[in-house]
């Protein structure tokens, strides 16, 4: 069956006009997170941000973050100067926002920290970002594990 310009021509639109809808009705269905809330506030005080990073950085011995596998827990080990230290831990899971936590520090005694991980967390890749207070100066450090 041989077919003439016009018929092959509205074939084309109309696979082109069931393409359009399948995409309009699959992007209604697709659930868009942002990777923060609060954004706008980010960016207005970025520069005490950046300093809290600087801080944290420059640090004579720095955070080491571990994660124990056999004993399935996030260990923390603060530098000697810092078993003082407050602040907040935060696992951040950067492809779902509803799967972060949050976590006050703790610091025993031998200078660390341990966070159980239940076997319910999801696998892959984790954002810790700390965000700390130690002799009235605030400190920021981000690092990355897989679980």
């Amino acid at each position: 069956m041989k077919l003439n310009w016009g018929t092959s021509i509205a074939i084309f639109y109309i696979c082109f006009m069931i393409a359009m809808v399948s995409m309009v009705i699959k992007s209604t269905y697709h659930k868009a997170q942002m990777v923060q809330e609060n954004y706008y506030d980010k960016d207005l005080n970025y520069e005490a941000f950046r300093l809290k990073r600087e801080r944290a950085s420059n640090l004579k011995e720095s955070i080491v973050i571990e994660y124990l596998d056999m004993d399935k827990n996030l260990e923390i080990k603060f530098p000697e100067d810092m078993k003082t230290a407050t602040g907040n831990i935060s696992l951040f899971r950067p492809s779902n926002a509803s799967l972060d936590q949050s976590y006050p520090i703790q610091i025993d005694e031998g200078g660390s920290m341990l966070i159980p991980i239940p076997m319910s967390v999801a696998k892959g890749l984790w954002r810790v970002q700390i965000e700390w207070e130690n002799n009235a100066l605030d400190y920021y450090m981000e690092s990355v594990i897989t679980i």
